[in-house]
């Protein structure tokens, strides 16, 4: 439970300091892949 809090916190604190990160994300297709493998999980 700590790492998943730590790692929100960064997350944000990445978008906050380097807005460019969302773009990449989504451009790269990580975002997709992650979806997908949420949605094969059951979520």
């Amino acid at each position: 439970m700590i790492k998943f809090i730590l790692g929100v916190i960064a997350g944000v604190a990445l978008v906050i300091n380097f807005p460019e990160i969302l773009l990449w994300f989504v451009d790269s297709g990580l975002r997709d892949e992650m979806v997908q493998k949420l949605q094969g999980i059951g979520y």
